[in-house]
């Protein structure tokens, strides 16, 4: 089977924009853990379970986003990883499109919760 030069071209911008957004995820994973464990980050009084919950929204963002790029490179185009089962070590547990809907919640739910964080004086 051919893969056609659109399809291919989207899988390819699809795997660039969630090795963008994994590295995404891990920077502001690290920067939300450091930040509760240093004394600047007490001293501005966040809501620290808030943090934790959006370190975990944050990492399923980062697990749905691997699951995503280890998947991409066996598809020849957009449509079939949108519509093929995918998840971690090869298992069929998601279709691709899902996979998505799993990253990007979970990101915008780490994000709310962020804010929350950070809005939410004791």
């Amino acid at each position: 089977m051919q893969a056609d030069s659109t399809g291919w071209e989207q899988l390819k911008l699809l795997f660039e924009y969630t090795k963008f957004h994994i590295g995404l995820y891990a920077t502001l994973a690290a920067a939300l853990i450091t930040l509760t464990n240093t004394e600047f980050g007490k001293s501005l009084k966040v809501v620290e379970p808030l943090v934790w919950v959006a370190v975990l929204f944050i990492a399923l963002a980062g697990l749905a986003g691997g699951v995503i790029a280890s998947s991409l490179p066996w598809f020849r185009n957009l449509e079939s990883f949108k519509t093929t089962a995918i998840g971690p070590f090869r298992l069929r547990l998601m279709l691709g499109e899902y996979w998505t809907y799993i990253e990007h919640t979970s990101f915008w739910l780490g994000i709310a919760s962020i804010l929350l964080a950070f809005g939410l004086h004791k």
